[in-house]
């Protein structure tokens, strides 16, 4: 997808790669939309100043919201009150209550920033100037893809090994729906393009989140178990991943 003022010819998009990505942080204020996808699929936006009361999170970020630390936050804050607002939020429309919304797609570390501001008493962030506003219809699961190919390469590569386990089994499951139609070879590959992490710890991420079961998955998850630890028991079935989770479990 190409985000374009100009009307354009749907096709299916491809998914972004690393090179597009990378401009998110470096390019002018909202302009990585850009290179998100192919210039055969244009998606259509609107420059808009929308109250900030007006805007909401999105709940597919919900995985990538905890690792945000309130100390970032403040910092993020800080920065936008001495050098403005660097890169554009980018939203789309929806409606609530018989009133129209708008949905973050990009952004929402700054527009947590922009509360924080406004609830310290700087009212001059009440109103956020030059949204980018997609007005091309996209399903939910396109929405979902821009979102995780943005996070996936501006957070640093995901460093919490469990947050960035599960973004990369979700991401597989969008990537093999419309409408993309991929099997999960060229998804994992799609990934991997995408990601700044190594390609094999991508292919581990994957294989854990699928084939680990039960009770280890937890211990996993709570780092109880290490990854290689995690990957020894692999060769087991189900059932005997479960009891070996559950012996752990009782000596936890």
């Amino acid at each position: 997808m190409a985000l374009t003022k100009k009307k354009g010819t749907k096709a299916t998009p491809k998914l972004p790669d690393i090179n597009a990505l990378k401009q998110v942080n470096s390019n002018d204020a909202g302009a990585f939309y850009n290179s998100l996808f192919s210039a055969q699929h244009k998606v259509e936006y609107a420059n808009k100043d929308i109250a900030l009361s007006n805007i909401r999170t999105n709940p597919d970020n919900e995985i990538f919201r905890n690792l945000d630390e309130e100390d970032d936050i403040r910092i993020l804050s800080e920065d936008i009150k001495r050098n403005g607002l660097m890169h554009n939020l980018v939203v789309f429309p929806t409606e609530e209550e018989g009133r129209e919304v708008y949905v973050l797609l990009s952004g929402e570390r700054r527009y947590r920033a922009l509360k924080l501001l406004v609830e310290e008493g700087d009212t001059s962030w009440q109103i956020v100037r030059n949204c980018n506003v997609i007005t091309t219809e996209l399903s939910d699961n396109e929405k979902k893809v821009l979102l995780y190919s943005a996070n996936l390469q501006v957070r640093g590569g995901l460093n919490d090994e469990a947050v960035r386990r599960k973004a990369v089994s979700e991401f597989i499951e969008c990537l093999q729906k419309e409408p993309y139609n991929m099997n999960r070879v060229d998804a994992l590959k799609a990934i991997k393009s995408v990601s700044s992490v190594n390609p094999k710890t991508i292919d581990r991420d994957a294989r854990l989140e699928d084939k680990l079961k039960g009770s280890l998955k937890e211990l996993l998850d709570a780092k109880f178990l290490s990854r290689s630890e995690c990957e020894t028991y692999l060769r087991f079935d189900d059932e005997k991943q479960e009891e070996i989770g559950q012996k752990y479990q009782e000596l936890n």
